[in-house]
Protein backbone atom coordinates (compact mmCIF):
# COMPACT_ATOMS: atom_id res chain seq x y z
CA UNK A 1 0.00 0.00 0.00
CA UNK A 2 1.15 3.59 -0.96
CA UNK A 3 1.78 5.72 1.44
CA UNK A 4 -1.11 8.20 -0.21
CA UNK A 5 -3.47 5.75 0.41
CA UNK A 6 -3.21 6.17 4.32
CA UNK A 7 -3.49 9.13 3.95
CA UNK A 8 -6.22 11.25 5.38
CA UNK A 9 -7.14 14.86 5.84
CA UNK A 10 -6.27 16.42 9.53
CA UNK A 11 -8.12 19.23 11.05
CA UNK A 12 -5.18 20.81 13.20
CA UNK A 13 -5.76 24.18 15.45
CA UNK A 14 -3.15 26.49 16.93
CA UNK A 15 -3.51 28.68 19.88
CA UNK A 16 -1.02 30.10 22.62
CA UNK A 17 -2.89 31.89 25.25
CA UNK A 18 -5.57 32.79 21.98
CA UNK A 19 -6.52 31.19 18.64
CA UNK A 20 -3.75 31.35 16.19
CA UNK A 21 -5.44 29.66 13.15
CA UNK A 22 -6.38 26.21 11.72
CA UNK A 23 -5.67 24.17 8.84
CA UNK A 24 -6.56 21.34 7.03
CA UNK A 25 -3.45 19.07 5.67
CA UNK A 26 -3.41 16.03 4.67
CA UNK A 27 -1.36 13.49 6.53
CA UNK A 28 -0.66 9.78 7.21
CA UNK A 29 -0.85 10.65 11.22
CA UNK A 30 -1.17 13.44 13.62
CA UNK A 31 2.66 14.20 13.21
CA UNK A 32 2.72 14.21 9.58
CA UNK A 33 0.35 16.76 9.57
CA UNK A 34 1.90 18.88 11.82
CA UNK A 35 5.47 18.56 9.68
CA UNK A 36 2.88 19.32 6.53
CA UNK A 37 2.28 22.74 8.22
CA UNK A 38 5.83 23.38 8.61
CA UNK A 39 6.84 22.27 5.37
CA UNK A 40 3.55 24.81 3.76
CA UNK A 41 4.96 27.53 5.97
CA UNK A 42 1.45 27.79 7.60
CA UNK A 43 2.32 26.54 11.28
CA UNK A 44 1.61 29.96 13.37
CA UNK A 45 3.34 27.89 16.41
CA UNK A 46 1.72 27.73 19.54
CA UNK A 47 0.02 24.51 20.89
CA UNK A 48 -1.37 22.02 17.85
CA UNK A 49 -4.38 20.12 18.70
CA UNK A 50 -5.68 17.92 15.66
CA UNK A 51 -7.95 15.07 14.62
CA UNK A 52 -8.64 13.55 11.36
CA UNK A 53 -11.57 14.45 9.76
CA UNK A 54 -14.71 11.80 9.08
CA UNK A 55 -13.53 10.18 5.41
CA UNK A 56 -17.10 10.51 4.33
CA UNK A 57 -16.63 14.41 4.12
CA UNK A 58 -12.97 14.41 2.45
CA UNK A 59 -14.97 14.98 -1.17
CA UNK A 60 -16.69 17.84 -0.12
CA UNK A 61 -13.61 20.32 1.40
CA UNK A 62 -13.25 22.04 -1.63
CA UNK A 63 -9.52 22.98 -2.41
CA UNK A 64 -9.51 26.19 -1.43
CA UNK A 65 -9.59 25.20 2.50
CA UNK A 66 -6.35 22.83 2.21
CA UNK A 67 -3.27 23.40 2.91
CA UNK A 68 -3.21 27.04 4.46
CA UNK A 69 -3.86 29.01 7.27
CA UNK A 70 -7.25 29.60 8.27
CA UNK A 71 -8.56 32.30 10.07
CA UNK A 72 -11.60 32.72 12.64
CA UNK A 73 -13.61 33.95 10.33
CA UNK A 74 -12.50 31.36 8.01
CA UNK A 75 -13.08 28.58 9.67
CA UNK A 76 -16.92 30.32 10.55
CA UNK A 77 -17.49 30.39 6.70
CA UNK A 78 -15.88 26.53 6.56
CA UNK A 79 -18.06 25.63 9.03
CA UNK A 80 -21.52 26.36 7.79
CA UNK A 81 -20.81 25.68 4.40
CA UNK A 82 -19.91 21.88 5.77
CA UNK A 83 -23.28 22.05 7.49
CA UNK A 84 -24.84 23.11 4.35
CA UNK A 85 -23.42 20.42 2.47
CA UNK A 86 -24.19 17.83 4.84
CA UNK A 87 -27.67 18.27 5.25
CA UNK A 88 -28.38 18.74 1.50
Amino acid sequence: MKTHELSELWWLSFSDDEFLGAAIVEGVNFMTAVMKTHALGINPGGQVLGQPLPKAANHLIADQWKDRLLTKSDCEVFDAEMQRLMTH
